[in-house]
């Protein structure tokens, strides 16, 4: 919770930003500037936590909450030590409540920007030795910091020295210390907390240290292999693309996750370029079927962390988001498949809570963006929904989409609970004609007998009334109805265990069933 609530004065965040903007010092690249980093290198792409951190959207700051003013009564951290108990415990509200303006008006309330430098070095520290999930929320939290200028470039640089300092003892106690600093480093340059010379600089200051001169060289190869490289031109982004396009096209035909692999694996994405494998995945499959937006929802699962970068992710969508409204010109549908998308990214933990949870600043968010974040979350956050966030594309397309046997037995047994449960023939035979699976309609019929003898009379005329309208709509054939009434006569032996009346009431419906 916060530590002080003084009476306030409401501000707009674009009004808020204004006063809390800091001019750069001048002096050229030898100084740091002392808010948000200006040009971090040309390689460098725009930060994949900005519109995230710049703000939350419609949401109205307020004053008090970001400029404490003196004598209010706000406590004062006054040694290192208080300033790391409080700030631990601003960490761990954050990781609970995902709240990153709760917690950057919490740091500005402690009152200590000589202590600041803690800031990074204690979230790194911290991020270290949690899950994924965890790394990417206090990453945001150090851009909020860094966006709203409470945490300057030079205290981010402080930070990371310290860490750099003490890297040879912490690998002792965690061996994994020196990638995954490295990849904190680069994140942060490309975030744009931190200029990219000051890499350059570090490299000969850490020299004699053997983990912290491999955790610059691994920043610097996550950056583009070499510092202060060209820019990647249009030509080249277009050719990643349209071979990217290739390589999910094919995917779509063959279902192999591991071709895919293998296929990424030779073009050799540079960091700055794998967010466009999100990006032609997903705007293929915008004007696909469900069955085919449900492979490609696997297919980002599948490739998350591994080969693509958690910074790759989120930046895929951050540029499909900002490309909503010129996508909803071809395909109307756009931001509900968009926040249907985000949905499912945030259940197989491909995006964090929080990219859909915080929404950008005013002057960074159009109509059809908006439309598609509100719409993400609202899904996210009803409390009924919990259990169909992995079924946004249908249970039938989640069934069909791997089309192994196993994957269609159980989108069957969600056809007959759903058309128990909601009544609805139609929806359920929709259902049924997106399986694309003719041959295998005879375990619904199957399943339908089985599933009728043990629920009452309702239920059993909505399973007599499916099968006869999939019979009258030529959907199932003859064959199939036979293959499935046989099958279900042949189980009622096994099923008189559990049901003493089952060969007699299975009997009783067969004769009720057309055919």
């Amino acid at each position: 919770k916060s530590l002080h609530m003084p009476a306030t004065k409401r501000l707009s965040i674009s009004e808020f930003h204004r006063l809390v903007a800091v001019s750069e010092p001048a002096g050229g690249e030898e100084a740091l500037p002392r808010g948000p980093s200006g040009d971090v290198g040309r390689r460098a792409v725009p930060g994949t936590r900005r519109w995230i951190s710049k703000g939350d959207g419609d949401m109205q700051l307020v004053v008090s909450e970001l400029a404490v003013p003196e004598g209010s009564g706000a406590p004062v951290v006054e040694t290192v030590e208080g300033f790391k108990q409080a700030f631990d415990l601003i960490v761990d509200e954050y990781l609970n409540g995902f709240d990153a303006s709760e917690a950057c008006r919490c740091v500005l309330e402690l009152q200590a920007p000589q202590f600041h430098f803690q800031v990074v070095k204690r979230g790194v520290l911290r991020a270290m030795d949690e899950a994924d999930r965890e790394r990417e929320l206090i990453a945001i939290l150090l851009s909020c910091l860094h966006e709203r200028g409470t945490l300057t470039a030079e205290q981010v640089a402080a930070g990371f020295r310290a860490i750099l300092a003490d890297l040879d003892d912490l690998t002792i106690d965690m061996p994994t210390a020196t990638p995954l600093l490295a990849h904190f480093l680069a994140d942060a340059v490309l975030d744009g907390l931190l200029p990219r010379a000051e890499l350059a600089r570090w490299a000969a200051d850490f020299s004699a240290a053997p983990a912290a001169a491999a955790a610059l060289d691994g920043a610097a190869l996550r950056l583009g292999g070499h510092r202060g490289g060209a820019e990647t031109s249009p030509g080249e982004v277009a050719a990643v693309r349209r071979e990217v396009g290739s390589v999910v096209e094919e995917y779509l035909c063959s279902h192999d996750v591991a071709e895919v692999r293998r296929r990424l694996g030779e073009m050799s994405l540079p960091a700055e370029l794998q967010h466009n494998v999100v990006r032609v995945a997903v705007e293929l499959a915008l004007d696909r079927t469900d069955q085919q937006r449900e492979l490609i929802s696997r297919l980002l699962c599948a490739l998350a962390h591994a080969p693509l970068e958690q910074r790759a992710l989120a930046r895929g969508f951050e540029v499909l988001l900002s490309h909503a409204d010129g996508l909803t010109l071809d395909i109307p549908a756009t931001p509900a498949l968009l926040a249907a998308f985000l949905v499912r990214a945030v259940a197989d933990d491909v995006l964090p809570p929080a990219f859909v949870k915080q929404l950008p600043p005013e002057a960074l968010v159009s109509e059809r963006m908006r439309e598609t974040l509100s719409h993400a979350r609202a899904q996210l956050a009803a409390a009924h929904f919990s259990g169909r966030r992995r079924n946004v594309w249908g249970r039938a397309a989640r069934g069909a989409a791997v089309g192994g046997v196993e994957d269609l037995k159980v989108a069957v047994s969600e056809i007959v609970r759903e058309l128990f449960s909601s009544g609805e023939e139609g929806e359920a035979l929709r259902c049924v004609r997106e399986l694309h699976t003719p041959a295998f309609h005879h375990e619904l019929v199957k399943r339908l007998i089985v599933a009728a003898i043990d629920v009452p009379r309702r239920e059993q005329e909505l399973a007599v009334g499916l099968v006869q309208r999939m019979v009258t709509e030529e959907v199932l054939s003859p064959e199939q109805l036979c293959l499935g009434r046989q099958r279900a006569a042949e189980g009622a032996e096994d099923l008189r265990l559990d049901n003493p009346r089952a060969p007699e009431l299975i009997a009783d419906f067969l004769e009720r069933l057309p055919g």
